[in-house]
């Protein structure tokens, strides 16, 4: 929530018109830039590898290999 906060605060000082506000307008491209970076990194879901060895998961959470000899999780292991 907060970088879509920075992101529309600092388009909103950009469109507001006003004379030698360098600081401002530094500020606001500075809020721009983070939140989307924040927004942008948020939105990738996760990267993965294909190695000989298996699949490299990256998420936000979890980063692991996955052998290819691992045994997948069925529906019915994975409600129990």
């Amino acid at each position: 929530m907060l970088p879509v906060v920075c992101v529309l605060v600092g388009v909103a000082l950009l469109v507001v018109p006003s004379e030698g506000a360098l600081l401002r307008d530094l500020v606001a491209t500075g809020a721009i830039v983070l939140g989307g970076v924040v927004l942008l990194g948020g939105v990738r879901p996760f990267r993965f590898g294909i190695r000989p060895e298996g699949l490299t998961v990256r998420r936000p959470g979890p980063r692991r290999v996955i052998r290819w000899t691992e045994k997948p999780l069925t529906d019915r292991e994975t409600a129990a």
